[in-house]
C-alpha cells in the first residue's frame, strides 16, 4: 500500500528486494524500523475491532462515512481534480447519505448509491461548460462512488446478516495479515519482481509469503469454530481475499504512480493516507460480502 517512488531509491511495505550484493544477506527488520506504523495502526484496529464487533450499526455507519469521505478526499488529489469545489461536496454529501442508507439494508444502501451517481451526474453537467470537462467530472466521481463507498457499504450490510460482524472482522484481519506477511516474506527472501512496471519493491516472494499468512489464519479461525463452515472453506475465503488485496494494492500503486507521488496521503504515521491503509481492503470487501450472500448462506 504505501508505494515507493521508483527513482527514490526506496521501497514500499508491500516486499523489498533483497541488497544488491547477496553477500550481505537481508537485515531483520527490528520494531525501532516501523514504530510510528505500529503506534498508529494498532490503536486503530483496536477501536475498529471494538466498533466492529459491539458497536451499534449507526457507529459503524459513521467510521465507514468517515473512511470514505476521507478517501474520497485523496483519491481527488491521485486523479489531479483541482480544488475542493461544489461537485466535490455534493459528492461528500451523497456518500454520507448512501451510508446511511445503508444501514437499513441492500435495498436502501443500491438505491442510495444510484442516486448519487444521478445527482453527481446532474450537478456536473450543471456546472461544466466543456464537454471534456464534463465527461472527466462524470467519470472521476462516478469511479470514487464505486472504488471508495460501495465496497465500505458492503462491510455495513455484512455486519447486519448473521455472524457478519465476525465475517467483517476476518476480513480486515486476512487483508492485515496478507500484508504483513508480504512485507517480512519479501524483506527476508524478495528477489523476483511481482509487478516492476507498476509496484518495482514487490515480489512474488512477498506475495506468497501474504498468501502463506493469510493462510494460516484462515486455518486457525477454521478450527477455533467461529464459523459453521469447514476448515477448507475459511482457508479458501482467506486466499480469495489476500489475493484481492494485493490486486488492491496495485490497483493503488498505477494511480499514485501516474500522479508521481509515493503516498495518498499523510494521515497516518507510519502509513501515508486512508487510501494506502484502505486500499487492498476496498478490493477484498466486495468479495467477503457476496461470500456471505452467495456461498456461506
Amino acid at each position: 500500500m504505501n508505494q515507493a517512488n521508483p527513482e527514490s531509491g526506496e521501497h514500499p511495505r508491500g516486499t523489498e528486494p533483497p541488497p544488491d550484493n547477496p553477500a550481505a544477506g537481508n537485515k531483520p527488520v527490528g520494531f525501532s524500523a516501523h514504530k510510528n506504523r505500529w503506534l498508529s495502526g494498532l490503536p486503530l484496529f483496536v477501536g475498529i475491532a471494538a466498533a466492529v464487533l459491539w458497536g451499534p450499526v449507526w457507529l459503524l455507519a459513521l467510521i465507514l462515512a468517515l473512511g470514505a469521505v476521507l478517501a474520497l478526499g485523496e483519491l481527488d488529489l491521485l486523479l489531479e481534480a483541482g480544488p475542493f469545489g461544489v461537485e466535490s461536496g455534493v459528492n461528500r454529501i451523497m456518500c454520507v447519505l448512501t451510508m446511511g442508507l445503508a444501514c437499513w439494508g441492500p435495498g436502501p444502501a443500491w438505491g442510495g448509491l444510484g442516486a448519487a451517481m444521478a445527482v453527481n451526474a446532474l450537478v456536473s453537467l450543471s456546472l461544466e461548460n466543456e464537454p471534456k470537462a464534463m465527461r472527466s467530472a462524470l467519470v472521476r466521481h462516478g469511479f470514487g462512488l464505486v472504488y471508495c463507498v460501495l465496497p465500505l457499504a458492503c462491510l455495513l450490510l455484512l455486519a447486519q446478516l448473521e455472524a457478519g460482524r465476525l465475517l467483517v472482522l476476518f476480513c480486515v484481519v486476512s487483508v492485515a495479515a496478507a500484508d504483513m506477511g508480504a512485507y517480512y516474506a519479501g524483506h527476508a527472501w524478495g528477489r523476483r519482481k511481482l509487478a516492476p512496471r507498476l509496484s518495482p519493491g514487490k515480489t512474488w516472494e512477498g506475495f506468497w509469503g501474504g498468501l502463506a499468512a493469510a493462510g494460516v489464519l484462515g486455518a486457525l479461525t477454521g478450527l477455533s469454530g467461529v464459523f459453521a463452515q469447514p476448515v477448507w472453506q475459511v482457508i479458501l475465503a482467506a486466499f480469495i481475499l489476500a489475493g484481492l488485496s494485493v490486486l488492491g494494492d496495485l490497483f493503488e500503486s498505477v494511480m499514485k504512480r501516474s500522479a508521481g507521488v509515493k503516498d495518498s496521503g499523510s494521515i497516518l504515521p507510519g502509513h501515508g493516507g486512508i487510501l494506502d491503509r484502505m486500499d487492498g481492503l476496498l478490493f477484498a470487501a466486495p468479495a467477503v460480502y457476496l461470500i456471505k450472500v452467495l456461498w456461506w448462506i
